[in-house]
């Protein structure tokens, strides 16, 4: 089981992550479609099923076991390298790193190439499993603080979204904040 199965014991709790497409709770648990008779993983982007129609399974041979095949999108059966763009991103992660560590300058165009992806499907995935821009990346392989480790095994447009408003609302508080106290500041002089 995974690190988070701890977090997802009671059926409300795997529901949520269904609908939320949580990337903790990969591995953590996997359920199965009465309907259709297909075991997915928490973060399969299929449309997602009735609650009535769902049955949670520790693992993926529990369910396979109960006669339900694993789904062709998510493959809940393959155990590694079953997501492609996290293979890509971190294949990129280390082509960036190379031209970082021969001080060469960074050829984007050369790593799609290789990858054999168009560039704007590129960019997008990159920064949202990384939370950078290719060359942002690269300005920090520079200066050695080389983050391959932290790409997640997979990264949902719904995780991705979340953290952003997470991010933009803390941002819009810290205006407020810091415009409340010079206002303060002004009112003092004053």
């Amino acid at each position: 089981m995974g690190k988070g199965a701890n977090m997802f014991l009671t059926d409300d709790d795997k529901y949520q992550a269904l609908k939320h497409r949580n990337p903790k709770a990969e591995g953590s648990f996997v359920y199965c479609v009465l309907s259709t008779g297909i075991v997915c993983r928490p973060t399969c982007s299929s449309r997602l099923a009735l609650r009535k129609n769902i049955k949670y399974y520790q693992n993926v041979e529990e369910a396979i076991h109960d006669s339900f095949r694993p789904c062709k999108r998510c493959k809940p059966d393959v155990p590694t390298e079953w997501n492609p763009q996290n293979n890509f991103v971190i294949k990129s992660c280390n082509m960036i790193y190379e031209y970082a560590s021969s001080k060469t300058s960074l050829d984007i165009d050369e790593i799609i190439k290789e990858l054999k992806i168009s560039k704007w499907y590129f960019y997008r995935t990159f920064k949202i499993y990384t939370h950078m821009t290719p060359r942002m990346f690269y300005k920090q392989c520079l200066k050695g603080t080389y983050q391959v480790a932290n790409v997640p095994m997979i990264q949902t447009k719904r995780d991705a979204i979340k953290k952003k408003e997470i991010v933009q609302s803390i941002c819009q508080e810290t205006k407020e904040y810091l415009h409340d106290l010079s206002t303060d500041k002004i009112l003092q002089c004053i």
